[in-house]
């Protein structure tokens, strides 16, 4: 009795005998299955490629955060009263009290300036000479404003508002027109990347020494402190240190910090939605190629009805029948999986080198890119070969 169960569970096709006959199966498709696979490798290929142009998107975006330094924050002031007093703020007992390694306060204003005929709204930024140790802005030509300067009449202009005004050299002869004020054009910026920290375009304005903002407006007054701390890990405890110490020491101000660590993190969230997002919409392609193969299995089926009969009446299983063409379903899908997979390396790769993107391709989009088309492949595969494994021989064969 056990001698003859153990001969029974040895009759069938082997796996590899099953294999074999599956890709004669698929071959046997012809155009049939070109048109499936295509369909599956262009819902593969959309899965890598949407996916991994949402990273290399994400990437292009988060370097111009990542560049601001993590370490920097800026602390913007907000007066609580209708006519507030201009605030002195004490940058050496700042950053002994609070830690900091440097801290420039900040003032703005808007204005229209002059120079030999030619005239432009800008805004003038009053800074000191500490902003170019937490930013280090290359110059393009001249220098920095300095400490040393403190109520001289000396300018740096933006790359932009360069052109726009005709300034290109620096020196006593450059000088522009603020207010009825003469500045002298000590420095031209070089070109900097957007900061989204600063309310305003460090390109396309002016900066002046703090103390000399008093000659374009009456009573400048400071409204951004831009501070960083040691390192990036202490940048979160350093800002919570410094409002509670402005919150303290000017109680007639509001304190709004922005952390560039802070705008990473909710950029690499909305990344990773986004991320999710693409994945769904290459899923919908993986859904209409699915439903493509379980139409090409159907058909196949009914073409091969005789060859199913003979095949179940000469001893073949409902199994061996339900496994042939499931695997050629899978088959199908691992096939347009494949082509997918190169497909979508091939178009991320030329897009991003168009736009100039970072080319990356995550290991989550080239799993997704193998893995659901396959489960695609199972999940239509298997009704068309339970429904081949469930005919019957004989209705069949007189069928036929």
């Amino acid at each position: 009795m056990t001698r003859g169960k153990a001969v029974r569970a040895g009759l069938g096709p082997t796996p590899r005998q099953l294999l074999i006959e599956a890709t004669q199966g698929i071959r046997g498709l012809t155009q049939r299955a070109l048109l499936s696979m295509l369909g599956t490798a262009i819902g593969s290929a959309s899965i890598v490629a949407l996916l991994s142009l949402g990273q290399g998107a994400a990437e292009s975006s988060l370097r111009s955060f990542k560049a601001l330094g993590s370490n920097i924050g800026i602390a913007n002031l907000q007066s609580t009263v209708a006519s507030p007093l201009p605030m002195q703020f004490d940058a050496v007992q700042a950053q002994s009290m609070v830690g900091l390694v440097e801290v420039a306060p900040m003032s703005l204003t808007s204005t229209k300036v002059r120079v030999r005929g030619k005239s432009a709204d800008t805004s003038i930024i009053g800074l000191v000479e500490s902003v170019s140790k937490i930013f280090h802005w290359p110059m393009a030509k001249g220098r920095f404003i300095s400490d040393l300067d403190r109520r001289a009449s000396y300018a740096v202009i933006g790359s932009e508002m360069a052109m726009t005004l005709g300034i290109n050299a620096v020196g006593d002869g450059q000088v522009i027109e603020i207010n009825n004020y003469l500045f002298t054009v000590i420095g031209i910026l070089a070109p900097q990347t957007s900061n989204p920290l600063l309310p305003v375009s460090v390109n396309q304005s002016i900066i002046i020494p703090l103390a000399a903002m008093s000659r374009v407006e009456g009573m400048p007054d400071v409204s951004s402190l831009i501070f960083s701390s040691h390192d990036a890990t202490d940048i979160v405890a350093t800002s919570d240190r410094f409002k509670d110490y402005l919150a303290t020491h000017y109680p007639s101000r509001t304190v709004n910090m922005q952390l560039p660590v802070q705008l990473l993190e909710g950029m690499r969230g909305q990344a990773r939605n986004f991320s999710y997002l693409l994945a769904a919409l290459g899923g919908i392609s993986l859904l209409v190629s699915g439903i493509g193969i379980m139409n090409v299995m159907l058909m196949s089926i009914s073409e091969r009805r005789k060859e199913i009969g003979i095949r179940l009446s000469i001893g073949a299983r409902q199994r061996d029948i339900r496994n042939l063409f499931f695997l050629e379903a899978v088959g199908l899908s691992a096939g347009g999986a494949i082509a997918g997979l190169v497909l979508g390396v091939a178009v991320t790769c030329a897009y991003s080198s168009l736009v100039g993107w970072p080319f990356t391709i995550p290991l989550t989009a080239l799993a997704a890119g193998v893995l659901a088309p396959i489960l695609t492949g199972i999940g239509f595969g298997l009704f068309p070969a339970v429904k081949a494994a469930k005919l019957q021989p004989l209705q069949i064969l007189r069928d036929k």
